[in-house]
């Protein structure tokens, strides 16, 4: 009888993801309306030429690893790139601890393993955090004092 309330509570939540999705595409209302291309394109012009002048203030998104990079700022791309990668999979833990702790249906065994898992997570991303902090910092000295 559990399977059947299981799969009936997913298939009611389905049906209402995609009614609620199809109602904006059925709406006649919103048809209705004009559309000013020219507007939108001048609208989204401005919008691009302030986010490249912030990139720039910032210099956001220029991720140095070509050939004239040297060999730190190499290194600490590398790590901060597999920090992140780790990063991510401590936040897919979160999610799935979260998730087996909503459906323990009051197995405590589960909940005390879900808040586990939990925690050592939330611990791997404050340790994946001063990892980056202090590899940033290693790499900004090691370049200030050698070079790059």
């Amino acid at each position: 009888m559990n399977g059947f309330k299981y799969i009936k509570s997913i298939t009611t939540t389905l049906l209402l993801f995609f009614v609620f999705l199809l109602i904006p595409i059925i709406n006649p209302s919103l048809n209705a309306q004009t559309v000013n291309d020219n507007k939108i394109a001048s609208a989204v012009g401005d919008a691009r030429g302030k986010l490249n002048i912030v990139g720039g203030i910032t210099e956001l998104g220029n991720v140095n690893i070509s050939s004239d990079a040297g060999l730190y700022d190499k290194i600490a791309s590398i790590i901060n790139t597999l920090l992140g990668f780790v990063g991510v999979v401590s936040v897919v833990l979160i999610i799935y601890a979260g998730f087996r702790w909503m459906t323990a249906s009051g197995n405590e065994e589960q909940i005390t393993d879900a808040k586990g898992t939990i925690r050592n997570a939330v611990i791997g991303i404050a340790v994946i955090f001063l990892a980056f902090v202090v590899t940033n910092f290693v790499t900004k000295s090691l370049i200030d004092v050698f070079g790059s």
